[in-house]
């Protein structure tokens, strides 16, 4: 399996093992690995955990 061009995506379709893994080679943004399609797969976007406070309890006070 040859390295991608740069500009390229680096996305492996298939098992690297059997030797018939491909690259995705679809055109990414400067300073990506992936195209947009694969980069939502690899990068989750955060969100809070649903009934987590939204602030940290402040500390009782000390006696």
């Amino acid at each position: 399996m040859d390295r991608p061009n740069d500009n390229c995506c680096r996305w492996i379709n298939g098992d690297v093992k059997s030797g018939k893994a491909t690259w995705c080679g679809a055109p990414t943004r400067h300073g990506s690995s992936w195209c947009l399609e694969h980069r939502r797969v690899v990068y989750v976007r955060w969100r809070p955990v649903s009934g987590a406070p939204k602030q940290a309890p402040t500390p009782p006070p000390e006696s």
